[in-house]
């Protein structure tokens, strides 16, 4: 009697091999998630450039920050809508960016926060969007409203 060679896999070894699969899926999708997520945030940072210039500008000429979006010289909240931006506001220099929906929550806020030189009033605002708002030898302007984890904020807010 003549043995027939037996090709292709036995099932231990595709379970074997779902098994890797499945773990390989475990560890990489929240990471994958998480980048997602990171990506909706930079978005904020565009959206802001108007903004950001418009506070520099009102500091540079009154020494104080604008009030609200209005002293600031921009439109209403509502109107600085993104793909991911709920409403862009500024309260006493600080600009705030609310967000809809990034990964399922509600009501997720990243606020920048202008920094001055107490030393030289005319001097250009630097902006930090750090929870930490002790910079040493700097005026923070403001308080942040920043909810967003740590793991969701740009490198340069870590």
């Amino acid at each position: 009697m003549i043995k027939k060679k037996i090709n292709g896999f036995t099932l231990l070894e595709l379970m074997f091999v779902v098994a890797i699969i499945g773990t390989l899926a475990a560890i990489a999708l929240p990471a994958y998630n998480d980048y997602i997520v990171r990506s909706k945030v930079v978005e904020a940072f565009t959206i802001t450039s108007e903004a950001k210039s418009n506070v520099n500008e009102f500091y540079q000429y009154t020494g104080r920050m604008p009030v609200d979006n209005a002293e600031a010289g921009m439109a209403e909240p509502d109107s600085y809508r993104g793909r991911y931006i709920r409403a862009l506001t500024i309260d006493h220099g600080v600009i705030h960016i609310g967000f809809d929906d990034l990964n399922n929550t509600q009501d997720l806020t990243l606020s920048l926060l202008p920094v001055s030189n107490s030393q030289v009033v005319t001097a250009e605002l630097i902006w930090s969007c750090s929870k930490d708002e002790k910079l040493e030898g700097l005026i923070v302007h403001g308080k942040s409203k920043t909810n967003l984890q740590a793991k969701y904020l740009p490198a340069l807010c870590r």
